[in-house]
């Protein structure tokens, strides 16, 4: 004989019970700030570290490629100009009475102009021109005798950001003039 298989059960209906009203609990006090940072999760507060240092460094480069723009301002004016008198033995010139060099940024060039003895009717210019550079990189000038002939040759120092720019003119007892492969420079 086969098995029967029990009857099932009614589904009985239940009563429908009127909605009670939802009770409002009374606000308690707000977690601490404290309290939330302790519940969220390690790598996320690693992450928002490293995003804090990363807003700090690009601010502080910010800040200072402002206050080194500034101090050159202060320091060499605009457009960026040098000055320094030397007695470099050409146009009558001598310790007493000083040529004076200006040199300058203009364009992405820098130029030094020589005042023989201080005159400016005896006025020389010199132009090198200067690579990469936006036009607010200080020049400044050094004389050194580099070929040891006892001449005072002219050095002009273009400071850019990521480099100095060297240019060197060699004195030929009348004027400077650029130096090329024969000279014998030591730097």
């Amino acid at each position: 004989m086969a098995a029967v298989p029990p009857s099932r059960r009614q589904k009985l209906m239940t009563k429908q019970l009127p909605a009670r009203p939802i009770r409002k609990m009374a606000p308690g006090p707000e977690p601490s700030y404290l309290h939330k940072l302790k519940n969220m999760h390690w790598l996320f507060l690693i992450g928002l570290g490293m995003m804090m240092a990363l807003i700090l460094w690009i601010t502080g480069s910010a800040v200072l490629v402002w206050g080194i723009q500034r101090y050159y301002d202060l320091r060499y004016g605009n457009p960026r100009t040098y000055q320094v008198d030397q007695a470099v033995g050409q146009g009558g010139d001598s310790p007493a009475h000083p040529s004076h060099f200006i040199a300058i940024n203009e364009n992405h060039q820098a130029i030094v102009i020589e005042l023989r003895a201080g005159d400016p009717t005896k006025a020389i210019t010199y132009t090198t021109a200067i690579h990469n550079d936006n036009g607010e990189a200080p020049v400044t000038l050094e004389f050194r005798d580099l070929t040891g002939n006892g001449k005072l040759d002219m050095i002009i120092h273009i400071h850019l950001p990521d480099q100095e720019q060297i240019t060197v003119f060699i004195n030929d007892g009348e004027q400077f003039r650029p130096a090329n492969e024969s000279d014998h420079i030591k730097l």
